[in-house]
Parts: C-alpha cells; structure tokens; sequence
C-alpha cells in the first residue's frame, strides 16, 4: 500500500495484542504502514500506557519508524457520546493541518461502541477527508481485554508476526461507508447552493472530488465566480449552462444584470447593508444606459481617465444642469450627476417622459445619502426598519423600482423574467449533484 498515511486511534482493551493476535491498533499499523500514529486513550487506558508502555512498544515491534503521538483525555466514561466526539473532531482538525499531505485513517474498531460510531460520524460529515478502517476479530468474536499484561510475552506469542512463519491473514477493512458520505456530502452542497453560498458547496465538492462529476464541479466554479461579479468565463458559463440561465450576450447589459442579481442576494439573504452600498454605482450605470437608449448620449464621452469632463457636455444641455457646482471638478461619475444630466436632457428636449425614471433613481440617491453612507462610516446595523425610517420607502419597494428601472433602460435586452437566473442555476446545479 503506497502513500503517506497517518493513523488516529482510539485505543481500547482488546489493544495493543489480545489473544495472541494483533488488536485492531497494532493490526492497522502492521498492514497500512503510517508514518504517525496518534492514539486516543482515556483515562482509564492511559493508566495502561503509564504503567508498562504497552502501545508504545507493540509498534515500535511492528514499525520501528512510525511515530507515536499520545492524546490523553481525563474522560472517565468512555461511553459517553457527547465527552469525547468534539475531542476527537479537534484532533483530526489538527492532524490534517500538521500532516496536510497525508491521507488520515481512523481505526474504527478500537475502543468503546460510542467511539466508533462518533468516527464513522466524522468520516459521513465530510468536514476533514478520512477514511475509516475496521479490523475483523480472528476468531470473529469479540476480544476483550484485561489490566494484568506482560507485553513482552504478548508481543513474542502474537500469531500476526510473520517470525511465527505461518499463514496471516489481513484483518482489514475499509468499510463501505462511501455511499453515506457520498449522501451526506451531497446534502450538504444542496444546502450550499441554495443558500447561494457557491464558495462553501465547492469545498464540500472539491475535498470530495473522486465522488462528483469534474464538469459539475467546474460549474460550481463558474457560479461561486458569478456570484463574485466575474465574468471572464462568461462564454464558458453560457455554454454549461445554457440560455436558460444565461440568456444575454456577453455585453454592458449583461454586466448591468449580473451585479443587479447579486444585490438581489444580498437582500434575500438579509444583508442589507451590503445592497445599499452597491446601490451608488448600478443607480449611475442604469442611468448611463437611459441617456445612451433615450437622448444618444454616451455618457463615455463626456469621461477622462474615468472621470466627467463637463467640457464635454453639450452646450446646449449644460444651461439646463441645476447643479453646476457638481461638475466643477473632474471626479468618477456618481448617480447623482446622472440624475442631473438626464433632467437637463429632458428640459432641454421638452421630454416629459422621463419623470418616472427620474422618481425611481431620485429614490436611489436618497436611499444612497441617508442609509449607504451610514452603512460605508458608522458602526451601525443597517435593518429593514432603518431603511424605511430613513428614505420613507420599504427596501422591498425600492427594490421593485431598481428592477423597472434597469428594464426601462435597457432598450428591450433585459426583461422581467431574467431577474430568477440564479433559481434557474441552482436548479441545474442541483439536478446535476448525483
């Protein structure tokens, strides 16, 4: 068997030889050969080991070379679940951050009952990569143990040591628990994806990889970068999951789309303060795009090294701009210059038509004065209350006024039903787990 290994075992009283046999510890390190073997003890075990060295000489008989860490525990009822299943979580925590390049067995049976279970547990959960080995009795019975122990004896009359020069059989086996951690593993990326939390549904995935599908796995990449606003793949995420969940063209509108759907995120999964601040650059990038649709000004033009020119502004549009003072000096485009440039645009053409866009994004700039700028210098909870006290509006309201605004300027590529994509993915995802 080749590999780096390392051992986690609790140790029980049919170890470390029971019956001039191997107990299933010692069994284990004989056949899998680790590196390290870290052993539980409790504290009625651990008498044992300070009494005789007992586990420590048995191996050290087995596999000169392997090193032995003690873990012991002042647990005095070994049958006690909850005492020692946290403990043993810690330890194979550690154990994979001090051996990360090791594959971490457990020996699934030493020990107490509650023991093994608590292991095979851990090994389901999927939280650290580790694969159980359980270790047949030789005479398919239980051993059992006893206090009065002379391990030198014990370890010249084990049958397992091949000096006997008779027939061993390998008592090992690695119980067929895959399809469980299997089930497990997948219940949790269900959990993960619908909860949009792509990030946490690709670890699981990915610390479990020879159990789903590689494609499914990069699409899991391509939604945690979506849900990141990375859109470099985006011809690769169109063809894996197709128009349904990808339906634009790779383009300004889309980029519009994809950060909106992430806000929507942001408020379903209740961080609020999150949405607010972001409501600044899409309030400036919707309103950019309703000059571009309405009056056939890009506002691109009017930008030096990403900042308004208002020497750019056309003239006869400037004598229309309420707020002059705003553009005095070069800065980034802010929503509430845009604000400014489409009503100038809409008197200087005599266009009525723009009050109900200009309502929805007046809303935004006092959503962004009074709660995002809370919520980017104070430390304060930004809630659904706050919002409405603030702006007189619910977020919900304000939110339905994004989504009518971000259709409105988007000269008919955007539309009311692409605002579910991310349902429509997971979905996919979901139907592509197993």
């Amino acid at each position: 068997m080749d590999g780096k290994r390392v051992l986690f075992s609790p140790v029980g009283n049919s170890d470390p030889i029971n019956d001039n046999y191997d107990g299933p510890m010692l069994h284990i390190i004989r056949h899998y050969s680790p590196h390290t073997v870290v052993l539980f003890m409790s504290k009625e075990i651990a008498k044992y080991h300070h009494s005789d060295d007992r586990y420590v000489k048995a191996i050290k008989h087995v596999a000169p070379d392997t090193r032995v860490e003690i873990e012991e525990s002042d647990i005095e009822n070994a049958h006690d679940f909850d005492a020692f299943s946290e403990s043993f979580s810690d330890i194979i925590k550690r154990i994979k951050e001090k051996f990360s390049d090791s594959e971490i067995l457990v020996n699934v049976s030493s020990g107490t009952a509650q023991m093994q279970t608590a292991l095979c547990i851990l090994a389901a959960a999927g939280t650290v990569k580790i694969k159980p080995v359980q270790v047949s009795t030789h005479r398919e019975r239980s051993n059992y143990g006893k206090p009065e122990y002379d391990i030198e004896k014990e370890i010249k009359n084990n049958l397992d040591d091949p000096v006997h020069e008779q027939p061993v059989k390998n008592r090992c086996i690695e119980p067929p628990i895959k399809n469980h951690i299997q089930a497990f593993a997948a219940s949790q990326i269900r959990k993960f994806i619908s909860e949009y939390d792509y990030n946490a549904a690709l670890h699981v995935a990915s610390e479990r990889s020879g159990m789903f599908d590689k494609a499914f796995i990069s699409m899991l990449e391509m939604a945690s970068e979506r849900m990141s606003f990375n859109l470099k793949r985006y011809s690769d995420m169109k063809k894996a999951f197709g128009d349904s969940c990808f339906p634009l063209p790779y383009n300004d509108y889309t980029k519009l789309l994809e950060y909106y759907l992430i806000m929507r995120i942001l408020k379903k999964k209740g961080m609020i303060a999150d949405y607010m601040i972001r409501l600044s650059p899409l309030g400036a990038e919707i309103g950019g795009k309703y000059l571009l649709n309405k009056y056939g000004f890009d506002l691109s033009s009017c930008l030096i090294d990403d900042r308004l020119d208002k020497s750019r502004i056309p003239a006869e549009v400037w004598e229309h701009i309420e707020n002059k003072k705003f553009f005095e000096e070069p800065s980034f485009v802010c929503l509430k210059e845009v604000i400014d440039l489409i009503r100038a645009f809409a008197k200087q053409r005599g266009d009525g038509t723009a009050a109900d866009v200009l309502n929805k994004l007046e809303n935004m700039r006092i959503a962004e004065e009074k709660v995002r700028n809370l919520a980017a210098h104070h430390l304060k909870a930004i809630t659904l209350e706050l919002v409405r006290n603030k702006t007189g509006i619910s977020i919900d309201t304000l939110d339905r006024q994004v989504r009518d605004s971000i259709v409105a300027c988007s000269n008919g590529m955007i539309k009311n039903d692409n605002f579910n994509l991310y349902e429509r993915m997971n979905k996919l995802l979901i139907e592509k787990i197993m």
